[in-house]
């Protein structure tokens, strides 16, 4: 069983861990977006 601790640390690493997978997914979507706004545009 955790302690308040230990669940602290764990809870602080989740949030950092889901925070940039979220950051990374947002990226990726902008990227996304730019890449099919661009061919719509037939600029690439």
């Amino acid at each position: 069983v955790l302690n308040g601790d230990e669940l602290d640390k764990w809870s602080e690493r989740h949030v950092g861990s889901l925070a940039l997978t979220r950051t990374v997914v947002g990226f990726l979507n902008l990227l996304l977006a730019a890449i099919v706004i661009l061919r719509i545009f037939e600029v690439v």
